[in-house]
């Protein structure tokens, strides 16, 4: 009798998802332990790696306005090219109108910063006591902290860099970065939607739409949360600019970018800033203090209430508590990259173990509910 694998596979779904799982984690297995041969390839990937990141984020940005202009009829690749020479129109505005303000906050902090650090001083001696505080400082002189901090740093960083050589390469890994994202962004703007076909064309006929319905989730939970996060970090330092302006805070401006920038990792970013803040308003005059918590009360509300169900309403469907696990894992892992991508990297692994639990509830007879216990149940529902 002639073996049929797919009359194997209708008789004994169960057992057939026991073999492709265990050739699934067997295959798992051989790379793992191929690892030395692979470092090669590790090593272009970790090369390409910056740039493709930083187009596919541009690209989730920008794609909205070229598919508009798009369907008013502009050629796709006209398209591009007018977002690109706009995106070259903002940065030329900032350089001229931002950065000289932000310069001058930051000359201004860095002039400050002793008057700061001696009233933390007089602080701590009216609070705890000048002999302590001087003692700690006795201490600090004498054992040098701050030079030996200095050198440990430049040790370590020497041992991470590994020398010139290495500083010189990660130079030129940034100025290459920054030469080829616009070239990548190009033609990801121009040809995505190529890209998405060319893979579902090279796929098996039976699982065509099981990759077309994988691509279509990651493409619409990426582009939710890049474009997400981005519009609520720039609307939250839009908020925080208005705000630190009219309490009178200064260096409003670096501050409000740094509560922006921060506000893309999630929970942790919000918290860090404010501490920058309240350290500024703290030296600055205690009151503010008071000011500043009713600011974080009207943002924290503008945002949980208003922005972020608007902008990214419930697509993710991420608990908090699971947010703060995968950035607290995510970040001791791989550090700031880990903050920034641990999110949609857990929304692409999530979307993978749900369509595979599809999979076996289709596949096999483990989630099929019986007739019986369905009947009862639905009788039990009725006499309720």
């Amino acid at each position: 009798m002639k073996f049929s694998l797919s009359q194997f596979r209708k008789n004994h779904k169960f057992i057939f998802f026991l073999l492709v799982s265990f050739l699934v984690l067997l295959n798992l297995f051989l790379l793992l332990q191929m690892r030395p041969f692979l470092s090669p390839i590790l090593q272009a990937l970790q090369i390409v790696s910056a740039p493709l990141i930083a187009s596919v984020i541009a690209y989730y940005v920008f794609k909205p306005f070229v598919d508009f202009m798009n369907k008013k009829g502009v050629p796709r690749a006209a398209s591009v090219i007018i977002v690109f020479l706009a995106i070259l129109a903002l940065i030329g505005g900032a350089i001229v109108f931002i950065v000289p303000i932000i310069n001058n906050q930051v000359e201004a902090i860095i002039q400050e910063f002793p008057s700061y650090w001696q009233q933390a001083v007089n602080f701590f001696e009216e609070e705890i006591g000048a002999d302590f505080v001087a003692q700690i400082l006795e201490t600090v002189s004498q054992t040098n902290i701050l030079e030996n901090a200095a050198n440990q740093f430049q040790t370590v960083l020497s041992a991470t860099l590994g020398g010139i050589g290495s500083v010189i390469s990660v130079t030129a890994q940034v100025v290459i970065t920054i030469f080829t994202v616009p070239f990548i962004l190009y033609f990801m703007l121009v040809d995505g939607s190529k890209i998405a076909r060319g893979l579902v064309k090279v796929t098996p006929t039976q699982m065509k739409s099981t990759v077309r319905k994988f691509l279509s989730n990651v493409n619409l939970q990426l582009g939710t949360y890049v474009r997400g996060q981005i519009f609520v970090a720039i609307c939250v330092a839009i908020i925080f600019l208005i705000g630190y302006a009219i309490i009178g805070l200064n260096y409003f401006l670096v501050l409000a970018i740094i509560a922006g920038f921060f506000n893309l990792v999630p929970y942790l970013g919000s918290f860090i800033s404010g501490l920058l803040a309240a350290a500024v308003a703290l030296f600055q005059d205690p009151i503010l203090l008071v000011y500043l918590a009713i600011l974080f009360i009207i943002e924290q509300i503008l945002e949980n209430r208003v922005i972020q169900p608007y902008i990214l309403g419930s697509q993710l469907n991420i608990h908090p508590i699971t947010i703060l696990f995968i950035l607290l894992i995510a970040g001791s892992l791989f550090g700031v990259l880990g903050l920034l991508l641990g999110v949609p990297a857990y929304a692409i692994i999530k979307i993978v173990v749900s369509m595979a639990f599809e999979y076996v509830k289709e596949e096999t007879d483990l989630y099929h509910e019986d007739q019986g216990h369905a009947s009862q149940a639905a009788v039990l529902k009725d006499q309720d």
